[in-house]
């Protein structure tokens, strides 16, 4: 390899790492849930469910970040909508890039406060489980998406978590992007009883969707007749989403 060569390829992977670093996702007890997918509880004598994420930069240059949900399921009756840069928007909005509205500017080295960004789910006395993404983006492209998925389980009983979740896991796919096919590794517990990768667009429309054997294997996906674009591809176990992933489809 010459020296052009390698510096090249050197500054790819060094632009590729403050990509990935630049901004991270922590919850009110400043653990990290960056691409990550965390649990909320509540029962439906409650008005709302109340669920605050900071953003943090850990790089070096300012960040001009914007948010937009997916809407993976929402039980009939409720609604979802977030709270950003102090102004809470109705459950219509889905990305504040749609409606010009301002970013927030974060500087290195800085946290988000309490009301910068929150979301809530409007119960109306509903039980059920309900599962939404929000995407963290910035809008000069200065680093790679993030995500956090959030499950809002609703339930009037006292034993609402019935059996342990971490047994179950949903890898990266590759290709990502993916040209005409992908192949996407889960691991299932003995104790699932009904395992289904699913995969929606951004719209939250279900473009692909299989049943999925126990244990730890690999799926593989045919790509071919989906358009180019974004997609959202979940783990979904006796009907709870447990993971979500990004994948890119492009021809």
């Amino acid at each position: 390899m010459t020296m052009k060569r390698f510096l090249y390829t050197a500054t790819l992977l060094l632009s590729a790492i403050i990509l990935h670093a630049q901004l991270i996702v922590l919850d009110t007890n400043e653990n990290e849930i960056t691409n990550d997918t965390i649990t909320v509880y509540g029962t439906p004598n409650q008005d709302f469910i109340k669920v605050i994420m900071h953003l943090s930069n850990i790089g070096e240059t300012n960040l001009h970040i914007a948010v937009r949900k997916i809407e993976i399921s929402i039980v009939e009756g409720m609604s979802n909508n977030f709270c950003w840069n102090s102004f809470c928007y109705s459950d219509q909005v889905y990305d504040i890039g749609d409606i010009n509205a301002d970013p927030i500017v974060l500087e290195p080295d800085s946290t988000t406060a309490d009301d910068d960004f929150y979301t809530e789910l409007w119960l109306d006395g509903k039980e059920g489980l309900s599962t939404v993404i929000y995407e963290f983006y910035d809008i000069n492209e200065v680093f790679e998406t993030v995500s956090v998925t959030v499950n809002f389980n609703i339930s009037s009983t006292t034993n609402i978590l019935t059996r342990p979740l971490a047994s179950e896991s949903l890898g990266e796919a590759s290709p990502n992007p993916a040209r005409g096919f992908t192949s996407i590794p889960f691991e299932i517990s003995a104790d699932g009883k009904n395992a289904q990768l699913v995969v929606r667009n951004l719209l939250g429309n279900i473009v692909h969707q299989q049943n999925l054997q126990l244990g730890n294997q690999k799926v593989r996906i045919d790509t071919s007749n989906l358009s180019n674009g974004i997609y959202i591809y979940s783990l979904v176990v006796d009907n709870q989403t447990l993971a979500s992933k990004r994948l890119v489809v492009t021809k």
